[in-house]
């Protein structure tokens, strides 16, 4: 696999993890500077994971899903919608 086909796969998983990471604050009905102070980072930096314009680092990912009440692999779901297939979104039961 060559350099350019993996950050070409990087950027787009990136931005897969971002759009997921934005429905999951949207669900929780919370504007990016809510969720930044949440989550103790800043609104840009918020902002940069949901873009796809920071690559996430896996501890970060954890710590997002359990913020938002998501299983770590619905922030992995592929995004590839059709008039038949959206995503489902489920939050984590607490119990």
């Amino acid at each position: 696999m060559t350099k350019t086909k993996i950050n070409s796969e990087t950027s787009q998983l990136n931005t897969l993890i971002g759009h997921r990471l934005r429905q999951a604050r949207n669900y929780r009905e919370q504007s990016q500077e809510m969720a930044a102070r949440g989550l103790a980072i800043s609104r840009q930096q918020l902002q940069r994971f949901e873009s796809g314009a920071t690559h996430i680092p896996a501890v970060a990912l954890f710590k997002l899903a359990e913020y938002y009440g998501v299983e770590m692999s619905f922030l992995m779901q592929d995004l590839q919608e059709t008039e038949q297939t959206k995503p489902h979104f489920e939050p984590k039961r607490i119990i």
